[in-house]
């Protein structure tokens, strides 16, 4: 019986749940628009920056504007905009992980979108 209970104890510290949100809402509050209607432009590459925070208890970390925030902020280092760079179509992916379910676990934030540079 005392193995059982060690087994039982042993398997439930192994194992996890994960959930993965992608955020298909713009979360882009820049106020500039850019009608990309003629030839223009052309795409450079696609980047990407993730922002991770731990959870005991629920307490730790950020809140989730702030792991959006950070998340952005390494997206746009990583695009090392340049002159008439852009980056278009934001998007935000969540992915939520608890070790031990209410106890700890962890919040990925992952934002991404592709860089234009004008041409004309």
């Amino acid at each position: 019986m005392k193995n059982l209970i060690l087994v039982t104890l042993i398997m439930a510290l192994f194992a996890s749940c994960a959930t993965f949100n992608p955020n298909v809402h713009s979360q882009n509050v820049n106020q500039t628009q850019v009608v990309l209607t003629s030839n223009n432009f052309k795409v450079i590459k696609r980047v990407q920056g993730s922002a991770t925070a731990t959870y005991v208890f629920g307490i730790g970390g950020l809140n989730k504007k702030g792991l959006v925030a950070s998340s952005r902020k390494d997206m746009y280092e990583a695009a090392k905009l340049d002159g008439s760079q852009i980056i278009i179509s934001e998007h935000t992916e969540w992915k939520m992980s608890s070790v031990v379910p209410f106890v700890w676990g962890s919040a990925t934030v992952t934002t991404s979108g592709y860089v234009i540079e004008f041409t004309k």
